[in-house]
């Protein structure tokens, strides 16, 4: 989306959902570290693939032209983002205490079962960017606090807000009377992506 945020117009609200490579690389900070060895995602260049949605204030309505054509760069996998599941996964697994090296290894074997995708080329890089940006900052692990029970219900919290992984959460202590079956000092937490949930869905009908 364009940066600088919504256009207000008398009757009209207008978005413009631009390129990620379209643009200029622009470098942040003091220089102290080098440019990534692959470069910089910004081609340099104006890309002119382009969404613009026109929302009509009084009634909704939105209107919708695109331009479809990218120019000045390929569509290359390593220059693609992780989409929001596949951010939400990892960081289920970094928040489980899972080491970054297992979780690539993971991802490097389901490419036997499935063609390769950006997820594939995941890197360290990419599972600290996630660790941060879900606020699973502290060690690689991923403990927020020093209290492995802080640490879940911050952890929880914040993927609730992120993501739809987090199914259920009871946290020991607290009373659910929706939920006789489960007492005060019960703690439960049910993590499952929309693939999983899915998988479920098929072996239970298919019994």
């Amino acid at each position: 989306m364009d940066g600088r945020g919504p256009k207000e117009r008398r009757n009209v609200r207008i978005r413009y959902y631009r390129c990620f490579r379209d643009g200029h690389f622009y470098a942040k900070g003091k220089g102290l570290r080098h440019l990534k060895m692959k470069g910089s995602v910004k081609i340099d260049s104006v890309c002119p693939a382009m969404i613009k949605a026109e929302e009509d204030k009084a009634t909704g309505v939105i209107r919708v032209s695109y331009i479809h054509t990218h120019v000045g760069h390929l569509q290359e996998l390593g220059r693609l983002n992780l989409s929001k599941s596949e951010r939400a996964e990892i960081a289920q697994k970094v928040a489980m205490g899972i080491p970054y090296g297992t979780i690539l290894d993971t991802i490097r074997e389901s490419v036997k079962n499935q063609d390769v995708g950006r997820l594939h080329l995941t890197t360290r890089k990419d599972i600290w960017n996630v660790q941060s940006s879900f606020g699973l900052m502290g060690t690689e692990k991923g403990f927020i606090h020093g209290s492995d029970r802080t640490s879940v219900e911050v952890w929880v919290a914040q993927m609730q807000k992120q993501s739809e992984i987090v199914r259920f959460y009871k946290p020991q202590g607290a009373c659910m009377p929706e939920e006789p079956d489960l007492h005060e000092n019960d703690m439960v937490l049910i993590i499952a992506t929309d693939a999983q949930i899915e998988m479920l869905l098929k072996m239970i009908f298919d019994v």
